[in-house]
């Protein structure tokens, strides 16, 4: 049996590549892994795994009878239909596995040398830098845009001012929508950025509106998602050379947070982001990486300003590290801080901030109250879907409080028996830390990169982040 299970196999593969030789000039310049994600989406291995089935199946019975074999309608012929609707069943589920390995770098490129190219215009002063990692000298797909230590924010909020979606992209909202069938997305209001700058007093402001989470994945978080005909999102709204400023773009551009978090005895964890999120799967994520939403943000339901900015990114970190805001951090000044902005052109130019935040809590106290609260979700989710759901039912917003389960603890000085979080060496699409390869977005690689180069030009939030003890 095991032979003819290893035959299947084989014969899937060298039909799989068969299929792609016989039909690569239909497909032109899509990358394998486009065809493959097509293929698999249009259910072609159901028909392939279920025909070399009955391939396998005959050539076994044609082998035992020494000649060519013609099978009867009997009770062999049924557990054959049986047989292959069982495989058309754990093909779907190979399918949906395959189809959410490769989605995110379907609709969002990981070509990041070819994005620079993309955008080779030069960018002005008041549009900010291209950013390149200290640790590497790597250039990342990111546009610094200010440092904001300190600085007052200005925010001119529009709360009656909605998003609307391009005309040009309404066509196909359904086909965009559909790049993220294997990830759990529900939608939510968010705080969209018309534009920002540096005042000449040295202020920041920011012009702000709202729009949908759902807005945001059918353009900034799908622009390289291809429609017809090799045409996408960035195609159509953002296709350089200049990138356009945030005041001139079309796509949702929901005002995002990456944040770093030092515990109590001086560690920053690092997430490893699960399988359904909607980006960045499988990948290392800083501390908190979120976007800031209208439920947290408004503190008066309607005016988005400066204090219901930091309510919401302390109650992402609560969300996503279970870490009571109230109890386990502490907000006071130099022990939190928002200090920069950038552009992340992955993702069509949306705003960011960078902030840091440090913790009461110790890294064995984050991570034993971590387990402990996502081990009883868990349970409350599993007794809530056997019970048919009919009481507080299971939401994918409840499903996706957290990015991820698993931490990587990181020293921030090297006096803890371990490398310190200055030894990584930082690229676009991945880190090295003792010797260990970890892959990351290149948001996380500005995110991480910025701070260590932040705690160089701030010495005295080092030593307060580090419990008085310089990095």
């Amino acid at each position: 049996m095991i032979k003819y299970i290893t035959l299947s196999v084989l014969l899937v593969m060298l039909a799989v590549i068969v299929m792609y030789v016989l039909f690569r000039g239909y497909f032109g310049k899509r990358s394998f892994a486009q065809i493959i994600y097509y293929m698999i989406k249009h259910s072609a291995l159901i028909v392939v795994f279920s025909l070399l089935y009955l391939l396998v199946i005959y050539a076994k019975k044609a082998g035992e009878r020494g000649g060519l074999y013609f099978p009867s309608i009997d009770n062999g012929f049924f557990i054959s239909i049986v047989l292959t609707a069982t495989i058309a069943a754990g093909v779907e589920l190979l399918r949906h596995a395959i189809m959410n390995y490769l989605e995110d770098r379907i609709k969002l490129t990981e070509d990041y040398q070819s994005l620079l190219k993309k955008y080779s215009a030069p960018l002005t002063k008041e549009e900010g830098n291209w950013y390149v990692s200290s640790s590497t000298g790597e250039q990342l797909p990111e546009i610094f845009c200010q440092e904001l230590f300190q600085r007052e924010f200005r925010i001119h909020d529009e709360p009656m001012s909605m998003y609307a979606l391009p005309e040009i992209l309404k066509d196909y909202r359904h086909l965009l929508f559909q790049a993220h069938d294997t990830s759990n997305v529900y939608n939510q209001l968010n705080i969209r950025v018309k534009d920002w700058h540096l005042n000449a007093n040295g202020s920041y402001s920011i012009e702000t509106e709202r729009t949908t989470y759902y807005d945001s994945l059918v353009t900034n978080r799908a622009v390289d998602f291809e429609l017809e005909n090799g045409l996408t999102v960035r195609e159509l709204l953002f296709y350089g050379p200049f990138v356009k400023k945030l005041s001139e773009s079309e796509l949702s551009n929901h005002l995002g947070f990456n944040g770093v978090l030092v515990s109590e005895d001086g560690y920053v964890p690092f997430v490893f982001r699960n399988a359904h999120i909607s980006t960045g799967k499988r990948c290392w994520g800083a501390s908190v990486q979120a976007s800031l939403k209208a439920k947290y943000a408004l503190k008066d339901g309607k005016n988005l300003t400066f204090e219901g900015m930091k309510e919401a990114m302390l109650k992402e970190i609560e969300d996503e590290l279970k870490i009571d805001p109230n109890r386990g951090l502490v907000t006071e000044d130099n022990y939190f801080g928002i200090i920069a902005s950038y552009r992340d052109l992955v993702e069509g130019g949306k705003p960011q901030l960078i902030m840091y935040v440090k913790s009461s809590w110790s890294r064995s106290f984050i991570s034993e109250n971590f387990r402990k609260t996502i081990k009883n979700k868990r349970k409350k989710n599993f007794f809530q879907m056997l019970t048919m759901q009919f009481f507080n039912p299971v939401t994918k917003e409840s499903e996706e409080m957290e990015d991820g389960y698993r931490l990587l603890w990181i020293p921030l000085d090297s006096g803890r028996g371990r490398p310190s979080l200055r030894t990584l060496k930082i690229y676009a699409d991945h880190m090295f830390y003792a010797g260990e390869k970890y892959k990351i977005l290149p948001s996380t690689a500005v995110t991480i990169s910025y701070f260590l180069d932040f705690l160089k030009l701030h010495p005295e939030i080092a030593k307060r982040l580090n419990n008085e003890t310089l990095i």
